[in-house]
């Protein structure tokens, strides 16, 4: 297991750098208030993630097998170079997801999107 601490602390609400979080115990709790992501963001081995509103994504995000990501507002993501590659679980819980401009959902994972279950709707990333 790994830590990185900021000086004082500060949360990461844009990330524009490659920031990968593996392992069930890895912890880096700056990045807690992502709501914009323009780089690279991954979870992998175990290590959920869950934002704390609403997350908008103009880079790559990966969810590694037996990971669930979590976004507990809206999803936005947009422009041909994002990507979205979820091979474990991708969860929108609190708002819609949308995809525009030539963004991609790859993987072999699972999308959950709606946080209202008579509105949600769940798709696999290699049959969109």
């Amino acid at each position: 297991s790994s830590q990185l601490t900021l000086q004082n602390n500060s949360p990461v609400r844009i990330n524009n750098a490659r920031v990968v979080l593996s392992g069930s115990m890895s912890l880096f709790t700056s990045i807690d208030s992502l709501d914009n992501n323009q780089g690279m963001f991954e979870t992998t081995e175990g290590r959920d993630f869950t934002t704390q509103g609403d997350l908008e994504n103009t880079g790559q995000i990966g969810v590694g097998a037996d990971t669930t990501l979590r976004v507990t507002g809206g999803y936005a993501q947009s422009g041909a170079d994002s990507v979205l590659t979820v091979d474990g679980t991708f969860e929108v819980l609190g708002g819609s997801a949308q995809l525009s401009d030539g963004a991609r959902i790859l993987g072999s994972g699972r999308v959950g999107a709606g946080g209202d279950r008579q509105n949600s709707a769940v798709a696999m990333p290699s049959a969109l």
